[in-house]
């Protein structure tokens, strides 16, 4: 029989591994601030490391390139609008309407991260939880630019917390189609998991205050 020590233990890590997926809120970026970073160029705004990274590049988690990361990340400085679009009757399903995309003033188009992952990397709330000004985006690829990553809070963008959005170097396949609360499944690239998943498991300690607001 196990002992009730060992069972709270266990009781305690279960918790805290279903903890993200049935959290009600967003985690307010204030009780989560990132480390001070005294950027060694003096800089981190113009001298952009990220720039010569190459997808298949190693990335060391400690380096320049993955602390600095975010100085080629872009964001609204607002929450991305979500659109609408209407499905129409089928047989006994009554018309509906439900969101497509969501759009920003440069008419980018953005969707939400997975409601998988964005509730343990980025402190999104649950699924059923969510909602436009209080949680993370994905740049659709193609629309712009790549490799964006905004996260919201009360519509502004977290750039100070350990769970900002953060830019990635290769695609992500499978997460920047999640739509609303519903989740496109697909496989994690190679590549993005070795240069962005990896280093940010080894060191989630980014350089604050970097991303491009527009």
């Amino acid at each position: 029989m196990m002992n009730p020590e060992s069972a709270r233990i266990i009781a305690d890590s279960v918790a805290r591994k279903v903890e993200p997926f049935v959290r009600s809120e967003a985690l307010d970026p204030a009780t989560r601030p990132l480390p001070p970073y005294n950027c060694p160029t003096g800089t981190c705004r113009t001298d952009k490391i990220c720039t010569k990274v190459s997808i298949g590049d190693t990335i060391d988690p400690y380096g320049r390139e993955h602390i600095e990361r975010n100085a080629c990340n872009r964001c609204p400085s607002s929450n991305p609008i979500p659109v609408n679009r209407i499905i129409p009757k089928h047989g006994r399903t009554p018309q509906r309407t439900e969101i497509s995309h969501y759009v920003d003033g440069q008419g980018n188009t953005w969707a939400p991260d997975s409601g998988l992952t964005a509730p343990v990397f980025h402190g999104d709330a649950g699924l059923g939880n969510r909602n436009a000004e209080n949680q993370t985006y994905r740049l659709l690829q193609g629309h712009g630019g790549r490799g964006w990553q905004c996260r919201y809070y009360g519509g502004a963008v977290d750039d100070t917390s350990l769970d900002l959005g953060t830019y990635d170097y290769a695609p992500a396949p499978g997460t920047a189609r999640a739509v609303g609360n519903r989740v496109t499944f697909g496989l994690v690239g190679d590549d993005h998991n070795d240069m962005d998943v990896k280093p940010h498991n080894s060191n989630p300690n980014y350089a604050p205050n970097l991303t491009e607001k527009f």
